[in-house]
């Protein structure tokens, strides 16, 4: 199941970008750092977290990765406790919508 978050008014008004990448970074621990997820950055404006058939994608306005453009979560049976605790502080935090598809 595809999952996307947004604000409300927009990501041109969303302004936490840095406090809700530091919250992804500080829930998903590193296969790496002995976690169970992998951390891609196929592109300099997206960031890319996996760990079998789920994972957590970010789109960024720029370079920079000062603005989120899109938040994308695969989550099949809604069985992993890192993405539904990040999911539910996305929403309770930063007050993110959901849609599902």
């Amino acid at each position: 199941m595809k999952l996307s978050m947004f604000p409300k008014d927009g990501w041109i008004n969303f302004h936490e970008t840095t406090s809700l990448v530091r919250l992804i970074w500080s829930s998903l621990n590193l296969k790496d750092q002995s976690g169970l997820w992998e951390y891609h950055n196929f592109t300099s404006d997206s960031s890319y977290w996996a760990n079998g058939n789920y994972n957590l994608s970010l789109k960024f306005s720029n370079e920079d990765c000062e603005k989120i453009n899109s938040i994308e979560f695969n989550v099949p049976d809604n069985k992993n406790a890192e993405l539904n605790f990040l999911i539910v502080q996305f929403h309770d935090d930063f007050g993110l919508l959901k849609k599902y598809s």
